[in-house]
């Protein structure tokens, strides 16, 4: 079945790939692409080693920007960089003798949730406000196809970027971990003095708790998925790096306090573990099978003691289920009411893409003394902003997404006899982001967006 589904999966992209080519705006900008090709490649052919270097260069800059303190409010320098990484990929491939662009299903639904954005934008009332917030999503789009040109010239590339970014983590970790040490003053106020102790929350680098947290959920588990595969491949002492690296990751993350994060965690445990069961089912390898059923009941009574035991974590994991009882339960339920509202106004094209229309057009339905950013939950924000099209388009490529990795996942399985722990590490990072996305916006902010795209253009051939 896997194997059907991924010819099928193929043949769609071909499909598509061939529909494009017999467009003739396609063939108008294809041949414009080959004139200049053809010139640039024999004057210019000495240049491709130095702009492949730069734009390799640039993504590693990038991955080390995102922990970069200064970097922590969006000043539009992530901007700066993806676009002069975008070009510099494609001045790459153009200096590239007979290469060609390559278009695919994922790419299309990218642009659709594009398209759907413009529209949005177009319809806005607020239509300068949403003009900046489109320009926003543009250089995310810039980012996937960035990231997409530059793992077709070489697919190391996405080994080196993915070690770079659990390096990075590593390092914010340790500081996350040092600032728990010195009890470092909390940034913010959101704590119920009613109903929490007194608690230090790390931020590391990035100066907000939940953005530290959702920055290092996705790379923890690609972490994770790294030290199981070099276990299982029987390097054990590259298994050991990535599994301290793990450690001290997860440790942060719970120190962050991040409620968001204390709910994903203990799901996307199970269904990784969930996972990998099934599959040594499938191969009916009753001692594997024994390992992972006594490593699901040891990670569940862990997690138990844990959250039962430990007043640090017991406390803040409680609020989670408090209802409108704790402070910022209940002003989060405000505006996602408040939200809500105003999607049942808006909910065909939306009020336009960007915090800043946001924040005009909730005036007109928050509650007095419940401003808000954002509405703290991503998919009411992309509903809200682009409507019923943008939220259809985003779920489109994030579910076909799932499907070419599950698809990959299982014929590596058929194929090997082996799980392919890196592909199941994407599938839990990207859960993570998706989860702590339901009840927080911090996946909006460049650090989390950049990791998104990521992990969405790794996955393409």
């Amino acid at each position: 079945m896997n194997s059907t589904l991924n010819k099928n999966l193929n043949s769609l992209d071909k499909f598509f790939d061939s529909c494009l080519a017999e467009s003739f705006i396609y063939k108008l900008i294809i041949g414009l692409f080959t004139l200049i090709q053809n010139y640039l490649v024999k004057n210019f052919n000495f240049l491709v080693k130095p702009v492949y270097f730069l734009n390799s260069l640039t993504l590693c800059f990038l991955t080390i920007c995102l922990g970069l303190p200064q970097l922590a409010n969006d000043k539009g320098y992530f901007g700066i960089i993806i676009i002069i990484g975008l070009g510099l990929s494609l001045i790459y491939k153009v200096l590239e003798k007979n290469s060609k662009f390559k278009f695919n299903v994922l790419d299309a639904l990218v642009v659709t949730y594009f398209l759907a954005n413009v529209i949005a934008t177009f319809a806005s009332a607020y239509f300068k406000e949403s003009l900046f917030g489109l320009a926003k999503l543009v250089v995310y789009i810039f980012c996937y196809f960035w990231f997409r040109l530059s793992f077709s010239f070489n697919l190391k590339l996405k080994t080196v970027i993915i070690n770079s970014l659990i390096f990075l983590a590593s390092l914010m970790s340790l500081y996350g971990l040092y600032q728990y040490k010195i009890h470092v003053k909390p940034l913010a106020t959101w704590e119920d003095p009613s109903l929490e102790i007194h608690q230090t929350r790390v931020f590391s680098t990035l100066g907000n708790p939940n953005l530290l947290a959702g920055f290092l959920l996705p790379v923890f588990f690609i972490s994770l998925a790294y030290c199981f595969n070099y276990l299982t491949r029987k390097k054990f002492f590259t298994s050991f790096i990535y599994g301290f690296i793990s450690i001290i990751i997860g440790l942060t993350i719970l120190f962050t306090g991040s409620r968001g994060a204390y709910l994903c965690l203990p799901i996307c445990f199970i269904l990784g573990l969930a996972t990998v069961l099934i599959t040594w089912v499938k191969k009916f390898s009753l001692k594997k099978i024994i390992l992972i059923a006594s490593l699901t009941l040891f990670t569940i009574g862990l997690g138990g003691v844990i959250i039962l035991k430990i007043p640090y974590f017991s406390d803040r994991f409680s609020t989670i289920f408090a209802g409108r009882a704790h402070s910022s339960n209940s002003y989060r339920i405000n505006v996602w009411e408040s939200s809500l509202n105003m999607l049942k106004d808006n909910y065909i094209f939306g009020i336009g893409p960007g915090n800043k229309t946001f924040r005009l057009a909730y005036g007109l339905y928050m509650k007095s003394g419940f401003d808000a950013l954002g509405t703290y939950c991503v998919p009411l924000e992309i509903a809200v902003e682009s409507g019923v099209l943008g939220f259809t388009a985003f779920y489109a490529f994030i579910l076909y997404w799932f499907v070419k990795l599950h698809v990959s996942f299982w014929n590596y399985v058929n194929d090997n006899g082996k799980i392919n722990f890196k592909l199941l590490g994407l599938a839990l990072a990207m859960l993570s982001m998706l989860i702590h996305g339901l009840v927080d916006t911090v996946f909006l902010r460049p650090q989390i967006q950049i990791i998104f795209w990521l992990l969405i253009s790794i996955l393409v051939e």
